[in-house]
């Protein structure tokens, strides 16, 4: 649980940090338009009558430069007397908790393991810790009245935000150097052209940029669009979509607005490969998984019974038949009695008769 010296030393580490970075900002707004003003009076002072002289357009811009300045000092001063006040929180809280701490050594002294201590002794004590312990209260409401009107006067504060063309590059080189991007220094002065906002690299690149400021632009718009991966980087898509419908400015400065171009590709770049393996549908894959998760699941065991453990295998070799055959001494041959049949009828008894005789 936070107590209250935990409280106020993180707000005031926090509190000092913020009005800090807000009169580092400060400042160097201060600075930006104390050297426009200076460079403005130096260009526009008559050496021979010693007085300055204005347009009324230079001289609204002068009196905004002016009013500006003027609106940054005074939040100066009264950011620095918030610091002022910090510091001064901030040493006194440092005097009470040294206060506080030594109050407490001496009740600890007094007190340390007795059951009975006269009042005479103890009262006063407690009172000043008490005293102590309000003062740090009070210092905790002093820091927040602090906090608001630091709010308050952080949304007074004016941030004047130039978007550079090209990211703060060099424009004029960007175009000579055919895409050499070399920083600008805003320090040698932004030139305005239109609603945009460039910077050089030299006092040279701004003057000859000056001298034709839409040619520049033309053709950083078309060497841009040539070279397609500084569209992105300087986000100039909506410029180049506008400068793709407008028919005049390439009757002007002569843009390529079409090409025709020719590409060659080879028919099969990689050889083809048939996956055999290859399933569209998903429920194959599916089917695929619960398989070997099955799988991944399942045990081969083997055991031995006691009829198996008799049996063993055994392997025979058998003779391969063949063919043979003999000779006898000599040739022999006979032969056989031709036995004739006759059968005959005589009349007038017409009985039949078979009479059997070999012939030779």
């Amino acid at each position: 649980m936070s107590t209250v010296p935990t409280i106020l030393q993180e707000s005031l580490e926090k509190s000092r940090n913020s009005t800090l970075e807000l009169l580092e900002n400060l400042m160097i707004m201060v600075y930006r338009l104390t050297a426009a003003v200076d460079n403005s009076l130096l260009k526009l002072l008559d050496k021979k009558k010693k007085s300055v002289y204005f347009d009324d357009q230079n001289f609204d811009d002068f009196k905004l430069i002016i009013s500006t300045l003027t609106t940054c000092r005074q939040q100066e001063i009264y950011v620095r007397k918030i610091l002022s006040d910090l510091e001064n929180i901030e040493d006194e809280f440092k005097n009470l908790m040294e206060h506080l701490q030594s109050r407490l050594h001496k009740l600890h002294d007094t007190v340390k393991f007795r059951t009975a201590i006269p009042i005479v002794q103890v009262y006063p004590q407690f009172m000043d810790l008490t005293s102590i312990w309000m003062r740090l209260q009070d210092e905790v409401i002093v820091l927040n009245n602090i906090n608001k009107f630091f709010e308050q006067l952080n949304l007074l504060s004016i941030e004047v935000n130039i978007q550079l063309e090209f990211l703060g590059f060099c424009a004029w080189t960007f175009v000579v150097g055919f895409g050499a991007l070399i920083p600008g220094n805003p320090n040698i002065g932004i030139v305005k052209w239109r609603t945009r906002y460039f910077a050089f690299s030299s006092d040279e690149a701004a003057k000859k940029f000056s001298e034709d400021p839409s040619r520049f632009m033309y053709e950083a718009l078309d060497f841009v669009r040539k070279n397609p991966e500084y569209i992105h980087l300087f986000h100039l898509h909506e410029d180049i979509k506008a400068l793709n419908n407008q028919e005049n400015t390439t009757q002007d400065y002569n843009l390529q607005v079409h090409q025709d171009q020719c590409v060659q590709t080879d028919t099969h770049i990689l050889e083809p490969y048939i996956d055999p393996d290859y399933h569209h549908s998903l429920w194959n894959h599916r089917y695929s998984a619960l398989k070997l998760a099955n799988i991944s699941k399942c045990m081969t065991k083997s055991t031995q019974t006691s009829i198996s453990y008799f049996k063993r295998s055994a392997s025979i070799q058998a003779s391969v038949p063949k063919n043979t055959s003999c000779q006898t001494v000599r040739d022999n041959e006979c032969n056989t009695t031709h036995f004739q049949t006759l059968i005959y009828n005589l009349p007038p008894k017409n009985q039949v008769k078979i009479i059997n005789y070999a012939s030779d």
